[in-house]
């Protein structure tokens, strides 16, 4: 099936594929519900042009993910398998793997191929610093890049939101991409109708979070959520009055 892309997803797609000529490691930046699922599966189905012996690994962190990741490749793609404990599945002889990081980490040695291209959705997950599950994996495949083709294993990241409150951005010097190579410019998206127009309804009650304890620049979860809790039938009272018409909600919560 061909993909009919926007011309912000094309573009962040050309981005991706010149960075990955130039063996560079770099976020593509595209705002909640832009179809950032699209891209990727436009970069997979490009990687595997190259040839039957491309494989490819779309990386993400919960298996809500990876199912969603794996149910848009698979309208474009011929052969996408899961691999997520989760799920159940550990599904590894396919041309492109959805994969939770989780379980994929520290199995390399049990994947029959190397991968020809990583893409980390949700790429702000890589720490900065400290070595973890992604940095582990991408070693490994690193490892075994440089072994057969002299280099390490080409990496694309997206993300809406391309930073961690405790150390900054996830590209530039000392980090894991090395630039962003692409940012949709969220007004012009509202604009064009791609994206909905956000409008704020000033709430009645307010929770008072004085006295809930701050822990590596954020409130202590467990804390902050009884603050809400109490508040919760009036806010979904407000909720059911101002947007009852709508047909699609999200909610964003604190516990």
């Amino acid at each position: 099936m061909v993909m009919d892309l926007r011309w912000y997803q094309k573009e962040a797609v050309e981005a991706a594929q010149d960075a990955l000529k130039n063996k560079e490691r770099g976020v593509i930046v595209l705002p909640t519900g832009s179809g950032k699922s699209v891209v990727l599966a436009e970069l997979s189905q490009w990687a595997c042009t190259f040839g039957e012996h491309v494989r490819v690994c779309v990386l993400t962190h919960t298996k809500e993910l990876v199912e969603q990741n794996a149910q848009t490749l698979s309208r474009f793609l011929p052969s996408v398998g899961r691999y997520c404990a989760g799920l159940r599945k550990k599904e590894l002889h396919h041309s492109v793997i959805s994969a939770s990081i989780q379980s994929i980490s520290g199995k390399s040695d049990q994947i029959p191929h190397r991968f020809s291209l990583i893409i980390v959705d949700e790429c702000h997950r890589i720490p900065a610093k400290e070595k973890g599950l992604y940095h582990r994996f991408l070693e490994e495949q690193d490892l075994r890049c440089m072994q057969e083709r002299g280099h390490g294993v080409p990496v694309i990241g997206l993300s809406a939101t391309p930073f961690r409150l405790q150390s900054g951005k996830v590209y530039g010097k000392d980090r894991f991409f090395e630039k962003l190579i692409y940012e949709a410019p969220i007004r012009k998206l509202v604009e064009e109708g791609f994206l909905s127009d956000l409008v704020s309804y000033a709430k009645q009650d307010q929770p008072d979070l004085t006295g809930v304890r701050i822990q590596n620049r954020e409130y202590v979860a467990g804390e902050l959520e009884d603050r809400f809790v109490p508040l919760v039938p009036t806010h979904c009272s407000s909720m059911v009055e101002k947007a009852g018409d709508r047909r699609h909600w999200v909610v964003f919560c604190c516990g």
